[in-house]
C-alpha cells in the first residue's frame, strides 16, 4: 500500500500510515492485529468466529460491545 511504513513497537513489527499504527504482528508470528471500526470488528467476528477474535484489553472489548 502506498505510504505504508514498517516499523517496530514493543519488539514486534508494526505497519503505519500517516505515522499511526494500523496493524501489528504478534511476537508468536501466528497472530496479528488490525485496527477496525467497532462495527467492522463485530461483523468480522460474527461472520468468522473460528478465525477472528477481539484483541485483549480495552480496545477489543469496546469494539465487541459496539460502542466507540
Amino acid at each position: 500500500m502506498a505510504g505504508v511504513v514498517e516499523g517496530a513497537h514493543m519488539s514486534h513489527p508494526d505497519f503505519r500510515a500517516g505515522g499511526k499504527i494500523f496493524a501489528t504482528l504478534h511476537v508468536d508470528n501466528r497472530h496479528a492485529m488490525v485496527k477496525l471500526t467497532p462495527e467492522q470488528q463485530a461483523q468480522i467476528i460474527a461472520d468468522h468466529p473460528a478465525i477472528f477474535a477481539p484483541e485483549s484489553g480495552h480496545g477489543g472489548a469496546r469494539a465487541v460491545r459496539g460502542s466507540s
